[in-house]
Order: structure tokens, then sequence, then C-alpha cells
């Protein structure tokens, strides 16, 4: 039994084996053969021509009607959808501002599906009026007819994620979050310097500090009533018992008994204290980089000893506190809203004091794989293409191409609810589905029939 086993493996590795040695043959012949008169003439058949200005014509016109349409109902949609939760007598001027700035992250959400449309109504509809087959009666095949529509795509592609993201899709957006919260809460604009401040907070920093503060004014850059601790550098803290909650009220209605145990120093396993500062305001000084401490007491232990120096000081500079103002800073709105630079500004925060940081990893890989999607469709949309059949539908097409990006969304939604559960890595949440379906969207191109 056990030679069968070991014969029958033998014969599927051999198999394998004269698989790869064939393809790799075949690859070692192509590039043997190749000559410069064959590259010159590949070269040649890339020349752009005016049917290439006609198919990209269509196709842009079609992408920017698509896109106006789309983002057009999404925000009609919100407008319906916000009409209760805004308060009467809003300001209209901000309603209109709020909208406006939505609208670039609009743009960023439904272009795939702009894409797709714009690809696949442009190839159908000239496939169904019998110019595809004309063009490729002459030998021109349907891949060489799409190239610039690839060409264009994955430029827009690098486009968005190098330069329109940061530029303007998520400024803007935090704009329109902004306006968003000043009319429910029926704020004046003056008052948005007030949205970064933090009451109530706990949070691990650098140098194995604990600080414990009441209330951090994010205009004068000032903590207030502030207890700092340090433990031993070679002690390890303990993160989940200490999270950072923006929400005061859920902090105290969820974690009091861990609040409990900050304010009296407690901790649920034995540690090394080495400092312990408590001031009634810490002032930051941006001449040097410092925060300033006023009316307070500092317990220091003594080198190589158990027992504390105390000392009460009016005003004192500790220099193991490096943390800086916007690391106190209330996050007052999204990761989906932030740029890039924020987004790894605040996953080293989140990592910095203890935090799981993985959901806003994620978020982070998100801004480079979310947009890989209009590759997929563009793909897709003209894999699927069928030039045998006698009677092409565009309508079809386009629910065919759709129902493969609503199972893309799927996956790519799942892999990033995962990865907030701590169930797959962010690189894998985030680039999984993605790079799945655009290897099959390659397949479906790849194998066009023409």
């Amino acid at each position: 039994m056990f030679a069968k086993i070991i014969k029958f493996l033998r014969v599927q590795i051999g198999k394998i084996l004269k698989f790869f040695r064939m393809r790799y043959q075949i690859i070692k012949d192509y590039f043997k053969n190749l000559s410069k008169d064959y590259i010159r003439s590949r070269v040649k058949e890339l020349k752009w021509t005016q049917l290439d200005s006609y198919i990209m014509r269509k196709f842009i016109f079609s992408l920017i009607g698509s896109m106006f349409l789309f983002v057009g109902i999404y925000e009609l949609t919100q407008i319906f959808q916000n009409m209760k939760t805004f308060h009467q007598g809003a300001d209209p001027g901000m309603l209109i501002q709020h909208y406006l700035n939505g609208i670039p992250y609009a743009i960023l959400l439904l272009q795939p599906f702009s894409f797709l449309f714009a690809s696949v109504y442009v190839v159908s509809s000239m496939a169904n009026s019998r110019e595809l087959i004309a063009i490729v009666s002459t030998g021109t095949s349907v891949r060489r007819i799409t190239l610039y529509i690839m060409v264009f795509t994955i430029s827009y592609y690098f486009l968005t994620i190098f330069v329109l993201e940061d530029l303007w899709i998520f400024p803007t957006y935090q704009q329109s979050i902004i306006m968003r919260t000043l009319i429910e809460r029926k704020m004046d604009i003056k008052a948005l310097d007030r949205l970064k401040d933090n009451n109530n907070f706990s949070i691990y920093g650098s140098n194995n500090l604990l600080y414990i503060v009441e209330y951090y004014n994010a205009v004068t850059k000032e903590l207030k009533n502030i207890t700092i601790v340090q433990y031993g550098l070679n002690e390890k803290t303990s993160p989940e018992v200490y999270n950072l909650l923006n929400n005061p009220n859920l902090w105290l209605l969820t974690n009091k008994k861990a609040m409990d145990e900050q304010r009296e120093l407690l901790t649920k396993h034995e540690e090394n204290i080495s400092l312990r500062i408590d001031a009634e305001a810490a002032l930051w000084n941006p001449a040097d980089n410092t925060w300033v401490f006023s009316n307070g007491i500092i317990r220091a232990k003594k080198p190589g000893s158990s027992a504390f120096i105390v000392e009460q000081f009016k005003q004192k500079v500790v220099e193991v506190i490096i943390d800086p103002p916007d690391f106190f800073e209330r996050l007052w709105y999204p990761t989906q809203a932030m740029t890039k630079w924020e987004n790894l500004k605040y996953i080293e925060n989140m990592k910095k004091s203890h935090q799981d940081a993985k959901k806003a990893e994620a978020d982070y890989l998100m801004k480079y794989s979310y947009p890989l999607g209009i590759i997929l469709v563009v793909l897709t949309g003209i894999g699927i293409l069928n030039m045998s059949s006698r009677k092409i539908s565009i309508v079809i097409n386009i629910i065919m191409s759709m129902g493969v990006f609503i199972i893309y969304y799927v996956f790519f939604a799942a892999g990033l609810a995962l990865t907030g559960k701590g169930v797959l890595s962010p690189m894998v949440g985030s680039f999984g589905g993605s790079f799945i379906f655009i290897m099959i969207g390659i397949v479906l191109y790849a194998r066009v029939k023409t």
C-alpha cells in the first residue's frame, strides 16, 4: 500500500515538473528568438492612432457622465437622509459647504462604479454596433483596442493614491465633517478649535509614562489637573487594562473600575514605579518643545533604593516628558477622513499608547487597496466581452460586471472587519480580496474572446 502511494506521488510530481519544464522552454525560446525588428514592430503597434482618440473620447465622456450621475444620486440621498438630523434654522451656507465638501469623498467611493459603467458601455456598444468586429477583422486585437483605456485607468489609480487623496479628497472630507458637527451641535464656526479639546482621559506615552488628565485645552496647549506615573524601564505595562477612549461618558460607564485603579495607582499586576508627578497644570512651551508644570509635587525614586525623593515646585520642566500636544488631542473625525500622513501619525500614537492599531493600519492600507477596484472593474468589463455571441447586450454585460464587483466589495469589507477583530493581519485584510479579484480580472482580460 505504501509503495503504491509513493509511486502515485512520484508520477504526480513528475507531471508537475514536466509542465514547468515545458513552460520554461517556451519562455526561453521566446526570448532566444527575440529580435530588434520584432521588438520594433511590437512597439510600433502601440503608436497612438485616430482610433485610440475615438475610443478614449467615448470612454472619458462616459466616465464623466456616469460619475456625475452616481455622485448626484449619492448626494441627493445624503440630503434626504440628513433632513431629520439637522435642526431647523441651520445656516444654509454651512449646509451647502457640508455637501460640496463631501463630493470628493463621494467620487472616491463611487469611482469604481463609474469606471465599470464607462468601460462596459464603450466596449459593449462598439461590439453591439459591429464596430469592434470591423476593427478586429483588420488584425487589431481587442486588447490593443482597449490598451489605452487600461493605461488611463492605471495612471488614474496612481494619481489618486499619491496626489488626489492627500491634496483634495481627504482634506475636503474633513471640512465636510467639521461643517456637519457645527450644524448638529449648533456651534459657531469660531468654535472649531474646541473640537480637539479632551477631558477625563488616561493614556500611555513615551518612556513608560501613564498620563491621567482631567482636561486638555487644544487652543492654549495646556493640561489641567494631571497625574503622571513612570514605570520602571524594565517593566512591561498592561495595555489591555488601559485604553484611550475619546468619549468620557463611555469611559465612565464601561471602565469605571479600571479608572479607579489608575487614580489610586493600583494595577492588576506588580509594577515598579520610578516617578510620579501631580500638578495643577502643564503648559506647552513651543520655543524649546517642553512642558512647563506648575504648582505640583514630584516624587522620584532614589537610584539603587526603594525610597522616593519628594519635591514641591511652583514651575518645573521634566525632561522625561517628551510627548507633544497633539498626542493628547481628541480625535473628532474618523480615520477614513485622514490623509495618509495623518493616518501614519495616528497609528504611531496608538502604538505608543499601547492600543491595538490593527484597525487603523487596515484603514491606512485601504487608501491604497480600495482604488484598485477601478482596475478590477475595467479588466472584468473588457474580459466578459464575447464577440462570438450574435446579440451583445450592454445591460447584461453591466449586470455581470456589477455582480463581480459586488462580490469583490463583500470580500473587501469582510477583510477589513476580520482585521478589526484581529483574525487577519492588516496587509492581508486590506489587500487580500483586491489581489485575488485582480488576478481573476487579468485572466478574464487575457482570455477575452475575439
